[in-house]
């Protein structure tokens, strides 16, 4: 047997380990309104064992209108589990611009959370909900590229919420990405239930659904490129995608961003998109690039700024050239960030906790930017 066999195999059994104990962890689900179950199972898209792809999973959020409530369960600064109820209105149009709304609902757990902290919440939803809807959990950006990068595991039919599902694993074959559990509806292929753990089996994040309806003639689908209804999120900002660099640079004036030289170091990855933010307020720009393996994401911003903001966290004493090219970094099990300035940018590399790359991507990225190549 070659090292790679034994590899693939080690990794399919590290995915039904896994699945395994989430099966176990998620059991009291199945015995939800089992009855109601039966009968969707019988008529859904995903019922009498019919297959789960990653097409599938890219496409399934966004092919039915309906409204959920769910809860998102994440890692504080204290790595405290902070659970948020949240409202998630969708009418699908096929595409990943579907007209959607995510609202905040209230905070969850045995200290009742104070005023001041609802109001915070509420408003990073006002401003945030498109990050949370289209990077904030589980999504297949690229089904060619997710085959390359992840398997899917089956584990047949439970029940969630009175709803037929289907519950897979979906397992990286690096171990340094997020293995996902997912309990889809068989009806619409929408996930019910996603849970994201890291190599060492530890539970990052989850997005429960704890109601779910389908809509009707209160919402009618729009043609594509029609015009989103009025009670669809728009962003504070002013929002521009590009296909490549080169035309987003036409958008930009003076600013002229660089081009990532990083393939060498996350080659599993393609960049996914260019998009230039505006404040409407002062006219500042954002250059958001995206990349993806097919489900995990991470990007690159730069933006213009007026001084290196990290001079004053260094002694005068101690200025150096090298110090003046330091990276300031944050990582936890769920997120890693990397920051410095260089000759009036500031850049930014962000993605999951479990991509330890990323690391070496800043690394890249400064080097780049110092030097030129």
């Amino acid at each position: 047997m070659n090292r790679l066999s034994r590899t693939l195999q080690s990794l399919r059994a590290h995915a039904l380990a896994v699945a395994s104990l989430c099966v176990v962890a998620l059991a009291p689900a199945q015995g939800v309104g089992g009855g109601g179950g039966g009968s969707v199972l019988a008529n859904g898209v995903l019922a009498n064992g019919a297959p789960v792809t990653f097409q599938h999973l890219a496409q399934a959020p966004f092919q039915s209108s309906y409204q959920a409530t769910r809860v998102r369960r994440f890692l504080g600064s204290n790595s405290e589990i902070v659970q948020v109820r949240e409202q998630l209105m969708l009418q699908g149009d096929g595409t990943r611009d579907s007209a959607f709304r995510l609202d905040f609902l209230d905070l969850i757990g045995s200290i009742p959370p104070s005023a001041t902290a609802q109001a915070v919440w509420s408003e990073v939803y006002r401003n945030n909900a498109g990050l949370l809807h289209m990077h904030g959990g589980f999504h297949v950006t690229d089904p060619a590229l997710a085959q390359q990068n992840y398997q899917i595991f089956d584990f047949g039919q439970a029940t969630r919420i009175g709803r037929g599902v289907r519950r897979i694993v979906v397992f990286p074959t690096r171990t340094d990405k997020g293995i996902w559990v997912l309990d889809l509806d068989v009806v619409t292929g929408v996930a019910l239930y996603t849970g994201e753990y890291d190599s060492q089996l530890r539970l990052i994040s989850e997005l429960e659904t704890t109601s779910f309806a389908l809509m009707g003639s209160a919402i009618q689908v729009s043609s594509r490129g029609a015009t989103k209804p009025a009670w669809s999120w728009r962003p504070r900002m002013t929002v521009s995608r590009f296909g490549d660099l080169q035309s987003a640079n036409m958008r930009l004036g003076v600013f002229v961003p660089l081009q990532p030289a990083i393939g060498g170091t996350v080659s599993d990855y393609r960049q996914q998109f260019v998009q230039v933010t505006e404040d409407p307020v002062n006219g500042d720009q954002t250059v958001v690039l995206g990349y993806s393996d097919g489900i995990d994401e991470f990007f690159i911003l730069q933006s213009r700024s007026g001084g290196n903001p990290f001079l004053d966290h260094i002694a005068t004493a101690t200025i150096t050239s090298s110090a003046a090219h330091a990276i300031a970094s944050y990582d936890d099990r769920a997120m890693r960030a990397y920051v410095f300035h260089e000759a009036g940018t500031i850049y930014w590399v962000v993605g999951s906790g479990s991509l330890q790359r990323l690391k070496d991507v800043s690394f890249r990225l400064c080097q780049q930017a110092v030097t030129g190549n």
